[in-house]
């Protein structure tokens, strides 16, 4: 299992997402509109996020690295 996909399956990456969803709302950062369906809304990390910096919680579980979005 890479750590990348390590990192998206763990509870702390979960949790993030469930909470980034309950105060921000199921609107997409970038056309705001509102996400219908949860299964259609992604936690988007604006630094890449890599094999190199997922360990590096400043940028992996950092709130304000990332945006809600339609899933493309």
């Amino acid at each position: 299992m890479s750590n990348l996909h390590a990192f998206y399956t763990s509870n702390k990456w979960q949790d993030l997402k469930t909470n980034l969803i309950l105060d921000r709302g199921m609107i997409c950062e970038v056309c705001h509109k509102e996400i219908l369906h949860r299964h259609e809304c992604v936690a988007h990390h604006i630094i890449e996020l890599t094999s190199d910096n997922v360990k590096d919680a400043t940028i992996s579980l950092n709130p304000g690295n990332l945006m809600l979005v339609h899933m493309g």
